[in-house]
């Protein structure tokens, strides 16, 4: 059985891991476009913005899905943090890097 190889590796990574399969390549780019995403907020958020600065600084038009997809999970994780804590839909609530 022989495997198809998309993405070139240095000989010494194809001796350590073994060759690469096109799913492993394709999980890691998504994995790694979201990862890269996330660092690009958390470090443009290292001075506290709003919603609607990260929101536009990412791209993203849907307020609902950034809310949801993006901003949540950054809060939860304890990545991102409220600078207005006690005061979560505040106007002039704004998030910063933890």
């Amino acid at each position: 059985m022989s495997l198809s190889i998309s993405a070139k590796l240095k000989p010494v990574a194809t001796a350590k891991v073994g060759p690469a399969s096109t799913q492993d390549t394709t999980q890691d780019t998504v994995q790694d476009t979201t990862q890269d995403r996330e660092q690009m907020l958390l470090d443009y958020c290292v001075v506290p913005r709003s919603r609607e600065e990260i929101q536009r600084y990412i791209g993203i038009a849907n307020r609902e899905y950034f809310r949801q997809s993006i901003l949540k999970p950054l809060l939860d994780s304890g990545k991102l943090k409220r600078t207005i804590p006690d005061k979560p839909s505040s106007k002039n609530q704004k998030y910063i890097k933890a």
